[in-house]
């Protein structure tokens, strides 16, 4: 008998040795779709390192203070390569979410080796092999795409494992590897798009930016003085062009035709990039790593981005506001932190439901940290720099022109490989998420479970959850989406949220009698926000088991209208929504004002 174990890191299947016991790094590795294969091999899995109590806190908490050292020593290096003086500021704004990410995904596989390390019984891991030079993305965008991609990974676990372990390694040299890691793509809006929304800025733009000029000269309430520019902001798009053209901003959009995949890589430049190595043996292996991995787009390609990106956008502005371009889109990055040495102001709005709500958010933290003022959905309003306007985000109206009759469930689905550190369920914790969801399930009665439709995210596809429900509950109802959450809901008596999430807030807005319910040892929340959800719990609307949320669903059932519109519960909503979820009367005369007192 065969007594030597094999290190698996990844779900790539030549990676495997059947002959051997095996030992699962986490449970990325295992495919839900091999669940047969699984059954015939004998292997254990190594628990997940930040399941530990409280270690995730205390890692973000040194995450933290690490990335400002490597933010600055990034920061000088780059201007040397460069032959730049831009500020801390400027690189945080252009590199910061690259290297954040890179940082937590790295460290969260540092700890996963370490924990295999520990054990006596692996003897050797089978990883792939490839140049250095292959596996570096071409921008942000690709580089995303990387940290959940099984070559990728498997490429990071092989050099931890071989460098700072006695475990052998057995590397399979791929040389082809562009071929099986995720495409880069070009962040920019489709042609027909883009031909319409220039018709529209005609159309809508030039007689509000001649309006926007006459009122400029009386002077009002509503005279706005600052240029302002407007891009993917969850604000309609026609309101973006109108606010941006009563500001004095006639914007037309451009095709973009610079890619970095046509830039060679330059070894000389990236090994000027390097470092000093000091510190943990985590912080040097760190360092000797970036300049192998920082996108092509900051370091070979950054003169053709920069002038790329002022080909782009406009020249002359005052405020630069957006939502949800601070990350893939690194010509508004580079366009952005040049602005921002200019004296432009740099406005981010609220990306989503869990900002000012979790415990740990480092996006939050980093846009908090870039923008010159963060415009939030209600919290925050004693600090100088947040504007609580209210949930501006676009909405869709729920209608209820049908008999209401189903029970929609409404869940998270999170990758399989950490990408960032968040008080949410990370990597091998969502089998446990998705436990708790089918318990939700299996404690409703047996009328309201034929009434139950299953709305599971499909972003991130690669847990097969559709699969696991199918084959638990073989007449389970799932929607994949083809009708919008709106269209769904307003065929529900009743929504079940099962994560922190901008969903349900969607449904308190729109007065839909709505359930939420999570984890909260890893769905962690603010001090603040404990007092809000106090009383969301205490009214029957939030609860921390799927236990209690399905009997309260079985209890209020063919009378949750009376429940919901009850005062304790109506009270609740409205002091969550007053919070964290203010409604805005008027947008477009909100925004005005926050741009006119920029």
């Amino acid at each position: 008998m065969n007594n030597k174990s094999t290190l698996i890191t990844t779900a790539l299947e030549e990676t495997w040795d059947s002959s051997s016991n095996i030992v699962f790094l986490g449970e990325w590795c295992k495919l839900y779709s091999n669940k047969d294969i699984l059954k015939d091999i004998n292997h254990q899995t190594i628990p997940y390192h930040w399941s530990e109590t409280g270690k995730l806190e205390s890692d973000y908490l040194y995450l933290k203070e690490l990335y400002e050292d490597l933010l600055r020593e990034l920061s000088v290096n780059l201007n040397k390569l460069h032959k730049t003086n831009h500020s801390l500021r400027y690189w945080r704004i252009l590199i910061g979410p690259w290297l954040y990410y890179f940082l937590h995904a790295i460290f969260d596989r540092w700890e996963s080796v370490l924990s295999a390390k520990s054990m006596e019984d692996i003897d050797f891991a089978i990883t792939i092999d490839c140049h250095s030079s292959k596996i570096i993305s071409n921008d942000f965008s690709q580089f995303a795409k990387f940290l959940r991609s099984d070559y990728w990974n498997s490429y990071i676990f092989g050099l931890i494992i071989s460098r700072y372990t006695n475990i052998n390694v057995n590397k399979i040299n791929i040389a082809d590897i562009e071929t099986v890691l995720p495409r880069p793509s070009i962040n920019q809006i489709s042609g027909s798009r883009r031909i319409l929304y220039n018709i529209l800025n005609i159309i809508v733009g030039l007689p509000l930016y001649l309006i926007g000029k006459f009122i400029a000269i009386l002077s009002g309430e509503y005279a706005v003085k600052n240029k302002a520019f407007l891009l993917n902001t969850y604000l309609p798009k026609i309101t973006e062009f109108a606010i941006q053209s009563f500001s004095g901003v006639i914007y037309f959009y451009k095709k973009i035709e610079f890619s970095p995949k046509k830039v060679s890589i330059n070894t000389s430049m990236r090994k000027d990039l390097s470092t000093f190595s000091s510190g943990t043996d985590f912080e040097i292996f760190i360092r000797s790593i970036i300049p192998l991995h920082l996108p092509k787009v900051y370091l070979e390609a950054y003169s053709e981005l920069v002038k790329t990106a002022n080909l782009i956008y406009p020249k002359n502005i005052d405020l630069i506001w957006t939502s949800n371009s601070m990350y893939g889109n690194d010509f508004f990055k580079s366009w952005v932190a040049n602005k921002v040495e200019c004296n432009s102001k740099f406005y981010i709005g609220q990306h989503g439901g869990v900002y000012g709500l979790t415990k740990i958010n480092s996006a939050q933290d980093h846009e908090l940290s870039i923008s010159d003022k963060y415009i939030s959905w209600g919290w925050g309003a004693h600090r100088d720099d947040i504007v609580a306007l209210g949930n501006f985000k676009k909405k869709r109206k729920i209608y209820f022109p049908y008999k209401r009759k189903n029970l929609l469930l409404v869940t998270a689905n999170h990758p399989r490989y950490c990408t960032k550190i968040q008080s949410t369920p990370l990597s091998s914790q969502m089998l446990s998420e998705y436990d708790n969801h089918m318990l939700f399930y299996k404690n409703l009665s047996f009328d309201i479970r034929q009434k139950t439709i299953v709305r599971n995210d499909i972003r991130e596809a690669d847990w097969e959850v559709n699969s696991r429900w199918i084959d638990n509950f073989t007449n389970i109802s799932i929607d994949y989406h083809s009708s919008s959450l709106e269209l769904m809901a307003s065929k529900s008596r009743c929504v079940v949220v099962a994560y922190n999430s901008t969903s349900y807030m969607e449904m308190f807005n729109s007065d839909v009698p709505t359930i939420i319910f999570w984890d909260s040892s890893t769905w962690q929340l603010t001090n603040s926000a404990f007092k809000n959800f106090s009383k969301l719990k205490k009214a029957g609307v939030f609860h921390t088991t799927p236990n209690s949320a399905a009997a309260h669903v079985n209890h209020i059932w063919g009378d949750e209208l009376s429940w919901w519109k009850s005062d304790l519960v109506q009270s609740a909503v409205a002091d969550f929504n007053n919070n964290y979820n203010k409604k805005v009367s008027n947008v477009v005369v909100s925004s005005l004002r926050v741009i006119a007192n920029s």
